[in-house]
């Protein structure tokens, strides 16, 4: 896994993560685990900058 995450290190890749509602909790990148090698990578936005809670699911079911 290793080898893979220092591919975006090489690549210059940078990540936005945007928190997502899990059960009744709005969960944000301040909450989880990412490995160090690629932290400095990763921009959060906290809920009050953005949220939109929508399923994928429920998008799903309203195509068909």
């Amino acid at each position: 896994m290793k080898d893979h995450i220092q591919r975006f290190n090489d690549h210059n890749i940078n990540f936005f993560v945007f928190g997502r509602k899990v059960g009744k909790r709005f969960i944000s990148l301040k909450e989880i685990t990412i490995p160090e090698v690629i932290k400095d990578r990763c921009t959060g936005f906290e809920e009050g900058t953005f949220r939109d809670d929508i399923s994928s699911t429920e998008l799903r079911l309203t195509k068909n």
